[in-house]
Formats: C-alpha cells, sequence, structure tokens
C-alpha cells in the first residue's frame, strides 16, 4: 500500500497491527500484567510524544500489545473437565439432525456439578443424543455425561470448534437422562424454516433450498457436500457473504431512487441495513451470518461515502471490532474467507464493474454479480487450497451460475417467508424445487468429472508470499490510479 494511500486508511494499518499481537500473543504466552504494563506504557510513549514521528512507533506497538491483552481477556479456554462424568445441564440450540444412529444437535451447558457445588457455564457442545429421547430446539436436559474433547484426527477442524466456544462432544443415551423439560422456543429462524417446509419439497432440492436460504441444513447429505465442494461451490452451503449480499444487492437496486430525495443517501442505508439485520435473524444469527451482516451495514456506510479508500477503512474497523469481540475469529476461516473476499471486491472488483458498466441496469447487474463471483474465487483460492488440499479448477466458471441460482432461491424463499399465501405454494415450491433439482444436477454432473479440481496443498509460506504479492500489486496500482474517490455502483 502506497504511502499516500495508507494515510487515507489508517484503520487498514491498525488492524493489521491489531491481528499481529492476536497471532504473536496467542503462540506465545505473556503475563496478563506485563501486556497490561507494556500497553498502558506505551500509550503514554505516544501522548508524550505526540509530535514527534516516535509517537508512531509507540502507538504501533500499544496496538500489537493491545492485540495480546484482548487474547488474555476474551479468547474460549474450556473450563469444565473432561476426565468424569458429571452432572450437566444442557441446553438444546436447534433442531436435531439424524446422523448415524444418533440425533445430532448444538447445545451449550449453562450449569456442572464440581465437587457437590453447581456452577454456571456457557459451553457449547455437540450433543449427540439417543434416537429413542426427543429434544428440540430450547429443551432443557439434566444429564450425567462427560465432554468428550475432539480427537487429534480432526487435526484444525477440532482447533477451529474450540475457537469457536465448542469444548467438545457429548454422547447421550437415555438412562443417561435424569430431567427434561421441553420448551417450545419459537424465533424467527424456526418460523422461516417452517414455513419453507410448507413448501412441501422433498429430498436434495429441499435439502440445497434450506441451506441456501435460511441456512437449515438439516437434509444436506455427505455426498451432496462432497459434490459442492469438488465443484467450487461449498460456500453457498452455509449463509454467509454471499447470502447476506444478495439482499444488500436487491435492496439497493430497489431503492436505487432514494439519492435523489434530501438526505436520500442517509434514509437508503437505513432502508438496507434493516433488511439485511432481520435476514440474519431469519438465518439464526449464526456467526457467518452476523460476520457478513457486520460487514454488509459497514459497506453501506462507505456506499453512502462514496469513496474506496472509505471502505477499507470500514472494513478494517469492522474487522477490528469483531477481533476485539472475540480474537479467536482470527483463527476462524469462514472469517479470513470473508474478508479476504470482501477486500478483493473492493479493491479489484469494484473498479472492475465501473469500467464494464452498459448503462442498462439489468445487464450491469448481471456483469457485477459474474463479476463479484470470480474475484471472490480467485481471491480465496490459496486459502482453500492451503486448508482443504484441493482447488476446483471449474469453481471460477461455475460460480456465476451458482450465484444466479443462489439470487433465485434466496429472493423467492423470502418472497414466500414473508407472504406465505396458500394458493401461491404451489407456485414457489415449483420454482424453487426446479431451481434446486437443477443446480444440484450442474453441480453433482461436474464433480464427477476427473478434471473438475485438482489437488493443491500449499503451505503456510506460500499463501502469505502469494498474498504479499497480490497486496504488492494492489499497491502499485494505487500508486498509479487517479487521487479521486471512486464510487461504489450501488
Amino acid at each position: 500500500m502506497s504511502p499516500s494511500t495508507s494515510l487515507r486508511c489508517p484503520m487498514v494499518i491498525a488492524a493489521i497491527l491489531f491481528m499481529a499481537g492476536i497471532a504473536l500473543f496467542d503462540a506465545v504466552e505473556v503475563p496478563a500484567w506485563a501486556l497490561w504494563g507494556g500497553f498502558i506504557l506505551s500509550l503514554l510513549g505516544a501522548a508524550i510524544w505526540l509530535r514527534s514521528q516516535i509517537s508512531n512507533i509507540y502507538i504501533a506497538v500499544a496496538l500489537i500489545l493491545f492485540g495480546g491483552v484482548v487474547v488474555s481477556l476474551r479468547s474460549f479456554r474450556p473450563q469444565i473437565p473432561t476426565a468424569n462424568r458429571i452432572y450437566l445441564t444442557l441446553e438444546v440450540d436447534d433442531n436435531p439432525v439424524i446422523r448415524k444412529g444418533f440425533a445430532v444437535m448444538p447445545a451449550h451447558i449453562t450449569e456442572w456439578d464440581n465437587k457437590g457445588e453447581i456452577l454456571p457455564a456457557d459451553e457449547r457442545i455437540n450433543l449427540y443424543l439417543d434416537t429413542l429421547v426427543k429434544a428440540n430446539f430450547g429443551t432443557r436436559i439434566e444429564a450425567l455425561g462427560r465432554i468428550v474433547p475432539f480427537p487429534e484426527k480432526f487435526g484444525s477442524y477440532g482447533e477451529l470448534m474450540t475457537r469457536r466456544g465448542f469444548s467438545g462432544t457429548i454422547f447421550l443415551r437415555a438412562d443417561d437422562i435424569l430431567a427434561m423439560t421441553h420448551t417450545e422456543k419459537r424465533t424467527l429462524h424456526s418460523v422461516t424454516a417452517e414455513r419453507l417446509e410448507r413448501l412441501g419439497l422433498a429430498g436434495d432440492a429441499a435439502a440445497i433450498v434450506g441451506a441456501m436460504a435460511v441456512g437449515n441444513r438439516k437434509g444436506m447429505t455427505p455426498e451432496l457436500r462432497q459434490a459442492y465442494s469438488r465443484a467450487g461451490a461449498s460456500h453457498i452451503l452455509a449463509v454467509s457473504g454471499l447470502h447476506v449480499g444478495i439482499v444488500f444487492m436487491l435492496c439497493n437496486i430497489l431503492l436505487a431512487w432514494l439519492p435523489l430525495v434530501r438526505h436520500g443517501q442517509i434514509i437508503r442505508a437505513v432502508a438496507v441495513v434493516v433488511p439485511i439485520w432481520i435476514y440474519a435473524a431469519m438465518c439464526g444469527f449464526s456467526p457467518s451470518v452476523v460476520r457478513a451482516a457486520v460487514m454488509f451495514t459497514a459497506l453501506q456506510a462507505a456506499v453512502a461515502t462514496s469513496s474506496r479508500y472509505v471502505s477499507l477503512n470500514i472494513l478494517a474497523a469492522t474487522a477490528f471490532a469483531m477481533l476485539v469481540y472475540s480474537p479467536d475469529y482470527l483463527f476462524d476461516l469462514s472469517f479470513q474467507l470473508s474478508f479476504i473476499a470482501v477486500a478483493a471486491i473492493v479493491e479489484w472488483g469494484v473498479p472492475l464493474m465501473r469500467s464494464l458498466r452498459s448503462g442498462r441496469r439489468w445487464l450491469d447487474a448481471l456483469t457485477a454479480t459474474m463479476v463479484v463471483g470470480a474475484v471472490s474465487a480467485i481471491a480465496t483460492m490459496p486459502l482453500v487450497a492451503h486448508t482443504f488440499g484441493v482447488v476446483s479448477i471449474v469453481g471460477v466458471l461455475l460460480n456465476p451460475i451458482v450465484i444466479l441460482c443462489a439470487y433465485a432461491i434466496v429472493i423467492v424463499a423470502i418472497l414466500w417467508i414473508v407472504m406465505p399465501i396458500g394458493w401461491l405454494a404451489g407456485v414457489f415450491g415449483a420454482g424453487l424445487s426446479w431451481v434446486g433439482a437443477g443446480l444440484n444436477f450442474v453441480v453433482e454432473g461436474i464433480a464427477l468429472r476427473p478434471w473438475s479440481a485438482v489437488e493443491i496443498g500449499l503451505s503456510t509460506r506460500a499463501v502469505w508470499l502469494i498474498y504479499g504479492v497480490a497486496i504488492a500489486i494492489t499497491a502499485v496500482a494505487h500508486l498509479f490510479e487517479t487521487k479521486k474517490s471512486v464510487n461504489l455502483p450501488l
């Protein structure tokens, strides 16, 4: 990044230093008092030398140490012992999915017995229940059980789940249950899932529609997941930036006329942000959709300012705030993919969309969809290769089709959820079933081809090198661009 750009993007520099501190002090354990002491002294040094260049050094050190402070305060560390069976009180966080003879669901522990003393807790677990035991979202269970930590063979997956606040897995059979209290919890997420089920969709088409529209992956089979992974389209199976981006784009297109009225940009910003968060609630406020909602809320603020530099600042500030809330996000793959994709769209996708503008709104929307799909796929490819050891050859070419289908599914599903008129069920159901089945047919057909993906395992050093070169190229491009604000095409 060029010096002039750095001056216009101070939050980018601050976020990078803060992330470096989180990474450093996650790997190297330092007493909390030392981190706090160094942080306070660095701030004092910055204040004393405020009018000198030395102040910048103190601020940089303070940001790095602040990363360590946040790690010491906010990182998740399991507290409940895993050696023995103990008394636990659990609350189920979602409806179960039947898998390998068990009903599987996320839950969280609210209480546990520590040698006769009942202590409060807030640790998440994967709960496997005997199918003879009927539980649903909101069920409260008192049981004798043991937390089984994620085995080492799970590798990075186990570490990822731990960073997401999961202590491990609990297996409960009928005779382990001491008491159960069934409470019918109804949230916007459960209501939307029920309304989709009323359309009578079946099989893999129902599974893909539920996953793409509201994050309900109840019917997803391992074979279907594998097919989407090989085809480079697995990102649509979890509601995240793509899906929230559809709501974001659609609202901006529908409200494109608002800037013509007084204070129209501000009115449009509010009118777009509200549906984004309603959609996040419809999807159950999963971590990925909350991250996406926060990012697109920030991006909408950038749209109101019509400046790409402000967009980068707001994106960096969003990352900074989210990492203060949970520094473990930094090591979460979905967090990394989301921010890399959005940064690439802001830096490369937006200028490319502007250069390809035709003046025809429908054609520009189609072009923007294809550009967003291609840019995000290319930008995240090195990290995907590093994590999964496979790169989809057809992913870049297939992404526009996948995104168009995602648009159709999300828009039609939302229309049905908002207007569940009985006589329209057949129309909505047929449309969603056709699009879902057609998308599955294309993805599964491509995934069967040996050339659809290649096994490439990039090392950590290679990934850093690739992204370093990409950042350097972006910085050089900034040196030769016209120094003016770049309007976002929304």
